[in-house]
């Protein structure tokens, strides 16, 4: 049998299709394939050059130290500084270099019953710099003794015996901080050659605000340990000045930094514990011997969610060319193939759309400002981003600034008032080592009442109910995830008190294990899938009345937040429903237009057309009205776009209706005009709905 030119015609596009769809299917499954590998390799890279970049600010650092400290070396060595002209040069150092939190000179002791112990030292404090006499506080001469309350001089024995050196951190008596001391051995030339110290203190403090000024990710850090173990910069601003094998039980990340320093290697490590990965990266400080560790979050330097989104997306826009070129050459007849390939596109289009919605839900963006913390490493390492200066060694009266309240949270109810109140009932409690409370403030509550249920030495426990007014982005409904978010103040607004998470109050902080959450939990027309805390910067940029007040600028916040996803069958039959059926009762009116002059349209005229689609019109602006006072929302929101395409359908049927009844219609590549519209009905309806929801979700 002869093959119809035709079809002879259309072979080549078909098979040509099949080509491109052929190679598109496999060059996507490829990628999606290797995606997870290139983002790793992505990832890694990252953390290689921010490590990199890490560790030359701080060797930058503490070559400017040593250069300073060389300077002053070099002034007693050729003897252009004496006793006498110490103090102005001193001085001038620190005032001009702020790298330095102090410096002196030790003198050498006299082999004489008179040592003639001289140590003078500047340092940064409150008041300015100022001049403390070490040798009248203790005898730096001395033994350096590392136990528990005993004297370290290990800022002056160790340059004194190799010449120069970077001491191992310790807390300095006099200056009152921990510090890291740089020192150089000279030979005083106006005192007879006597040898002493040169030495440039670098605060814990200083490291610790350089490190927080790089970003690791959101919840990732960077920590320093010394050539000899001990730990100089941490997020924790408790931890530097202890030996880190010290610390090793109870924290995994630490243990494999130690055994890195160990093994002396720079290659990446990847820890897993939990639901948890961690990237690790080491390198070491050139001129200070010291190890930089630098701790990511792989989920946060791996972009996951928005290229699996992308790449299953291209994997189902791929098969469109080969389903169509198949189906092409599978169906002879120019009929049957049209109406095939138009109900082998549509069901694509409804595949991609339900695709969409699941991937959307499946893999969620992140909020930007929002900083989730599940632990107290992580949550030190938000802080000290947020908070760069860290805690200072000041206490004048009751609160030390940096104070850190563990709060928690125990949420028993939910129930939404409208599209942006949400009322609350629960538990909040708070601990302290001094029985001294700063309270709690729900600064989004319009009304709030919190009972003071228990109290201890170190504790503190109210039962809330609160109507929180939020808001949230519907821009995605129905297919949205929301979080309610507790938002917490502490009580007296002080900028030396943080709350921090009582982590220590749960059990787990999984978030899929809703800690902090009634497990019998009910929210209507929703379903619960995680809470956890985080912290956002929130600025004010007023001093509430309080000049010397400055926490109000970038102060981070604690949040608990419920994060919660819309259950999908309310709006579907609500919203989505009358769509549906009005959108089938479009195609059926298309279906009957079959040309009769002597009966007009099967009994229809076009009019009867009109008022028909006045009705269904009316029906779809009730249903739009009704999605919009129910969300109040300000924006244009995903399913209005699909009312707006079926305006659009009714708009293109009625005027089909009215060219139809004018004989109008000419047939159009052997089929007629009307037949055609049919034909690209479900197609262009779904095609369009499918590319505006790619719009949205991509």
């Amino acid at each position: 049998m002869a093959t119809r030119p035709g079809r002879r015609r259309g072979l080549p596009i078909y098979l040509l299709l099949i080509a491109v769809g052929m190679a598109a299917l496999a060059w996507t499954a490829h990628d999606y394939a290797h995606s997870p590998a290139r983002l790793i390799a992505r990832a890694s890279d990252i953390a290689r050059k921010t490590t990199r970049t890490i560790a030359e600010a701080i060797d930058s650092e503490a070559r400017e130290v040593m250069a300073q400290v060389q300077a002053l070396g070099e002034g007693l060595e050729s003897g252009t500084l004496s006793r006498d002209g110490l103090e102005s040069a001193f001085r001038e150092q620190l005032a001009s270099n702020p790298d330095l939190f102090g410096a002196g000179v030790s003198f050498a002791p006299l082999d004489s019953p008179a040592r003639d112990l001289f140590s003078p030292y500047w340092s940064r404090q409150a008041g300015g710099i100022v001049r403390i006499q070490v040798e009248t506080a203790y005898d730096y001469s001395q033994p350096d003794d590392p136990s528990p309350g005993g004297i370290r001089t290990n800022w002056y024995h160790e340059p004194m015996a190799r010449g120069f050196a970077w001491a191992e951190p310790n807390y300095g008596t006099v200056g009152g901080t921990v510090t890291i001391t740089y020192g150089e051995r000279v030979r005083v030339a106006n005192e007879a050659g006597r040898e002493a110290i040169v030495f440039g203190d670098f605060s814990v403090g200083r490291l610790r605000r350089i490190l927080s000024g790089f970003r690791v990710g959101d919840t990732g850090y960077a920590s320093l340990i010394s050539d000899g173990g001990v730990l100089i910069a941490h997020p924790n601003p408790g931890l530097p000045g202890w030996r880190i094998d010290d610390l090793l039980e109870g924290d995994p990340i630490l243990q494999i930094v130690s055994e890195a320093a160990r093994l002396e290697t720079t290659d990446p490590i990847e820890v897993d514990h939990g639901r948890r990965s961690h990237h690790i990266r080491v390198d070491r400080i050139p001129s200070t011997g010291w190890l930089l560790a630098t701790v990511f979050e792989r989920g946060e330097i791996v972009p996951t969610a928005h290229s699996e989104r992308r790449a299953r997306t291209s994997i189902l826009l791929s098969a469109l060319p080969l389903v169509v070129g198949a189906l092409g050459i599978a169906y002879p007849s120019r009929r049957e193939r049209a109406w095939v390939l138009a109900l082998a596109i549509s069901a694509l289009f409804v595949t991609g759309i339900g695709l969409e919605w699941c991937w959307s839900l499946r893999f969620p963006e992140r909020a930007t400002d929002d900083t989730p913390v599940y632990d107290h490493i992580s949550t030190d390492a938000v802080l000290a981003r947020l908070l760069p200066t860290g805690p200072r060694r000041v206490g004048e009266g009751p609160h030390e600034i940096g104070r850190r309240i563990p709060t928690g949270i125990f949420v028993q109810s939910a129930k939404f008032h409208g599209a942006y109140n949400v009322a609350v009932t629960g538990y909040i409690w708070q601990r302290s080592d001094d029985a001294e409370f700063p309270g709690i403030v729900l600064p989004e509550a319009e009304q709030v009442t919190m009972t003071p249920v228990a109290a201890g030495e170190e504790y503190i426990r109210w039962y809330f109910e609160a109507d929180l007014r939020q808001s949230f982005d519907y821009s995605t409904y129905p297919i949205d995830r929301e979080s309610i978010w507790i938002r917490m103040w502490p009580g007296a607004l002080d900028e030396d008190v943080t709350l921090v998470p009582d982590f220590r109050a749960y059990d787990s902080m999984d978030p899929q294990l809703k800690p902090g959450l009634e497990e019998d939990f009910v929210l209507e027309g929703w379903e619960c899938i995680g809470t956890h805390f985080s912290y956002r910067s929130n600025s004010y940029r007023v001093d509430f009345g309080d000049p010397s007040y400055a926490a109000h600028n970038e102060r981070p916040e604690l949040y608990f937040n419920i994060d919660v996803q819309r259950k999908f069958i309310g709006p579907f039959i609500s919203d989505l429903m009358p769509m549906i059926v009005v959108v089938i009762l479009l195609f059926a009116i298309l279906m009957i237009q079959t040309r009769r002059d002597e009966e007009g349209l099967l009994g229809f005229s076009a009019s009867t057309v009109l008022s028909y689609c006045s009705g269904l019109f009316f029906v779809l602006i009730i249903s739009h009205v009704y999605v919009r006072q129910k969300l109040a929302v300000p924006q244009i929101i995903y399913v209005e776009w699909f009312y707006f395409t079926m305006y659009g359908l009714l708009l293109l049927v009625s005027l089909n209706a009215i060219r139809f009844a004018r004989g109008a219609c000419t047939p159009r590549f052997g089929v007629a005009e009307t037949e055609c519209l049919t034909l690209a009905y479900w197609p262009l309806t779904l095609g369009t709905l499918f590319l505006l929801t790619l719009l949205k979700f991509l």
